[in-house]
């Protein structure tokens, strides 16, 4: 270090390249001594000065290490910045470089979740390596470092498998990529721990295969090479006693798997890799659970959730916080299951809840926090937001993965900008226990039963709340047979080309496993249910009671209950608080596109005629805000929708799962805005509402997040404050959901809650409907989330005019399908 400090001082600043290579070695040193804190602090002081002049390569390195050593501290997010910012300069810096930092960025962006974004960048990698490998055989170590990276990838696909074929079919793909990374990665230095984590993988292809003399044989090989990788890849040996954990475990040696799981977590405390540790406690928790010591597994899975809860507090509010959390769901199930298998139901059922709608609820505390700013604090935050709107949208448009790098980037420190002005440290809110006796006093008086769901792949389970009561019962039901009853159904499940026609053995055989086992103990006939990642698009009202025949006479479960979903009991027991609303009804509606398409790069956009006549016809009605076309500006969405009751949005809308953030519906441009209402900019724009309308074609759709649900644009709805919405699972028919939307506000206006109104539509629609005209197809699509209230307007609506305009576009908003019946 002294002899580097001489050199440094002997250069000055008068030689930028040669004293950026010598700031690259120091870093190797602090890093060497753990001295990190020192480190962050210099590297960030030196590329903000000298630095800005040096080398790409050096800028690349130090930006490298400074986000290391942030992660090290615990500052997760500001780690993942620094790493994006190195990935940024990817494009200007020669081959090798290049790819690293493209290769480390897909590295943050997997561990935060993102695996879209990891791919691009691993993907993005390997392209610039090949473009430059004749002239540079040294990229051939990081060619093997993005295939391992891929490798790993692959490997997490196979854990989250929904069936065998699918399982064979990424088995067959992680052994083509770990043998591509194997013939390229060398046995040396930090490419000798990048090859033991791919021989470590292809130890579990053979595994997996049943041929475990040559899993321990590569096994052998690659403790060898974790040990020679040594502090340049000090993952590389915990990876490799996790995999040998694994692979005991598969052959039935589970005090082998045990041994090697320990040694795993002693080594990650060694390290101080606070996710690693959790990943070994979980594995031993399962060999607990596994081996029926309910107190030990107990343990090690409370023990795993205090270390994810750390790494979660270190993420903050960002957009990687929802798809990180998803990853650290096992240990919260592993105990709830535990606890279960104790006796202990309502533990089980709390546990449970505190994985549920965490992201929501955090940027539901952001909102309440933002709300109560002072005039001259809210205008500030209201300028940082603008930026990151901007930011977000440029994400869409980057033309390399190193312009992406840069934009999530400036992202997240214009996220933390707004978490400092608003002082809220984006810190995620305080995960306290659902509170049993609060929410049972709630389904007294609304004389309402609970049913929340866990589905595992071995088993499943629900919990039912009533007034009196908190059960768990045993289900038949596991994510793989739920998978195949829903591809059973129909197109909107199988992938296949639209088709009216569902069929319905599967939807008696979805209600034996899933509703059958706790009739019983529903009396009521209001039901909330909180379904499971596998539930989220389960149609729970289309569920047969028994064998039916024709569609107009089958025994829906929708004849007997009238069902909302929410996303976690907490939600329940939580309501927002609304202020007094100056408006019943804000109702936006585009009806004419023509040319003007420049916001929207779809070529195919219809005119939705429907939408002028029905906001002109709602306008003369009530304390209402009429705005349409010109007038339906994004801008006035923001002046607005905070002061509404019931939000209403008719025009062409897009779910895109993924990229949730951008799901989107199209408003008109104006006022410097483009006319695209995104899903990230309705996060930003607090709601009072007590419902929420979206009436085109699969408006329920989103991005699948493990504790979130289905993260889209009705998601972005609940997450502003909405207490809830009305939307659909799948394209819809535009004469059918015009009939049914006119009933649903006749019930609305009547006093019924929001629930029995949906109910009592729908039911209405099968009376006056047969033969095909009747399939769930047409009238099954909206589903109600959230609160199911009653909302109380000041002044009577022609709801029969606002149903027919809003809903009335939705057949025409993604998909003109209209081969209706006569009768329909």
């Amino acid at each position: 270090m002294d002899r580097l400090q001489v050199l440094k001082n002997q250069y000055g600043e008068t030689a930028p390249i040669c004293l950026g290579r010598l700031q690259e070695h120091t870093a190797f040193l602090y890093v060497m001594d753990e001295r990190y804190a020192e480190m962050e602090a210099w590297i960030a002081r030196y590329l903000e000065g000298a630095g800005s002049h040096t080398s790409i390569r050096s800028k690349i390195m130090l930006h490298n290490h400074r986000g290391y050593a942030l992660r090290q501290l615990g500052r997760s997010l500001e780690g993942a910045q620094a790493t994006f910012r190195a990935a940024s300069f990817a494009d200007q810096a020669e081959a090798v470089h290049g790819a690293r930092a493209l290769i480390t960025a897909g590295y943050i962006a997997r561990y935060l979740g993102e695996e879209g974004p990891a791919t691009e960048y691993f993907e993005s990698a390997l392209r610039l390596i090949a473009d430059s490998l004749e002239s540079d055989p040294a990229l051939l170590d990081q060619q093997g470092s993005a295939l391992t990276s891929l490798s790993i990838l692959t490997d997490q696909q196979i854990q989250r498998a929904g069936s065998d074929a699918e399982r064979d079919s990424l088995i067959d793909l992680l052994d083509r990529r770990t043998s591509a990374a194997l013939a390229v990665l060398s046995s040396d230095g930090q490419p000798a721990g990048h090859r033991a984590h791919v021989a470590n993988l292809s130890a579990l292809v053979a595994a997996w295969r049943g041929d475990m003399d040559l899993a321990r044989a590569r096994m052998r090989s690659s403790r060898r090479l974790a040990e020679r990788a040594g502090i340049l890849m000090p993952l590389a040996l915990w990876n490799t006693y996790i995999t040998e954990g694994r692979i005991a475990e598969l052959s039935g040696d589970l005090q082998g798997a045990r041994a090697a799981f320990e040694r795993a977590r002693q080594e990650a405390i060694r390290t101080e890799e606070t996710p690693n540790e959790a990943d070994a406690l979980e594995y031993l928790g399962r060999l607990d659970e596994r081996q029926g010591d309910w107190e030990a597994a107990a343990l090690a899975y409370q023990a795993a959730i205090d270390r994810r809860e750390i790494v979660r507090d270190r993420l903050g509010l960002g957009d990687w916080s929802a798809s990180a959390f998803a990853l650290m769901q096992t240990p919260y199930r592993g105990l709830a299951r535990v606890r279960l298998a104790q006796g202990d139901a309502v533990g089980a059922f709390q546990v449970l809840d505190r994985t549920r709608a965490r992201y929501l609820q955090d940027l539901r505390r952001h909102h309440s926090i933002r709300v109560s700013l002072k005039d001259e604090s809210r205008q500030a935050v209201d300028s940082v937001a603008s930026l990151l709107s901007a930011a977000r949208l440029d994400v869409l448009s980057a033309e390399s993965a190193a312009e992406r790098a840069a934009l999530q980037e400036e992202v997240s420190v214009l996220q933390q900008r707004i978490a400092h002005l608003t002082s809220t440290d984006a810190s995620p809110a305080a995960n306290e226990a659902v509170d049993i006796a609060a929410l049972q006093r709630i389904l007294a008086d609304e004389d309402r039963t609970l049913i929340s769901y866990m589905i595992g792949a071995d088993e499943g389970v629900a919990f039912i709340v009533r007034a009196d009561t908190l059960v768990a019962v045993p289900l038949p039901a596991t994510t793989r047979r739920v998978r195949e009853h829903l591809r059973a159904i129909g197109s909107p499940w199988n992938g296949r080309a639209p088709d009216l026609a569902f069929s319905l053995p599967p939807l008696h055989a979805l209600y034996r496993d899933l509703v059958e086992p706790i009739r019983m103990w529903v009396s009521t006939s209001q039901v909330t249910i909180i379904p499971d990642e596998v539930l989220t698009t389960a149609p729970f009202a289309i569920f047969l009671t028994a064998p039916g025949e024709d569609y107009e006479n089958a025994p829906y479960l929708l004849r007997d209950w009238a069902i909302t979903t929410d996303l976690a009991a907490a939600l329940v027991t939580s309501p927002a608080d609304k202020e007094d609303r100056e408006i019943d009804i804000l109702a936006m509606g585009r009806s004419v596109f023509g040319s003007e398409r420049s916001t929207w790069n779809d070529p195919g956009l219809a005119d939705l005629p429907n939408v002028h006549e029905e906001v002109r016809r709602v306008g003369s009605h009530g304390q209402t805000r009429v705005l349409r076309d010109e007038q339906a500006t994004e801008v006035q969405f923001q002046r607005d929708a905070g002061q509404a009751r019931i939000i209403h949005l008719a025009s062409h809308a897009q779910a895109r799962p993924e990229l949730p953030l951008y799901s989107r519906i199209v408003l008109h441009e104006g006022e410097g805005e483009d006319g695209i209402l995104h899903l990230y900019e309705i996060l930003n724009t607090p709601l009072q509402a007590d419902l929420v309308v979206l009436s085109g074609c699969s408006t329920a759709d989103g991005g699948r997040q493990d504790g979130e649900g289905l993260v889209g644009l009705q998601y972005g709805m609940r997450a502003a404050g909405s207490d809830a919405t009305v939307a659909t699972l799948w394209p819809v028919a535009d004469r059918a959901t015009a009939s049914l939307m006119e009933s649903f506000y006749e019930g609305l206006e009547s006093g019924l809650g929001k629930d029995e109104a949906l109910q009592q539509a729908q039911l209405t629609y099968l009376e006056d409907h047969e033969g095909l005209a009747a399939s769930p197809f047409y009238w099954a699509a909206p589903v109600l989330s959230g609160n199911p209230s009653p909302v109380p307007l000041r002044s009577r609506i022609p709801w029969t005019w606002l149903a027919l305009g809003a809903v009335g576009v939705a057949g025409g908003l993604a998909w003109r399908f209209r081969p209706h019946p006569a009768n329909a």
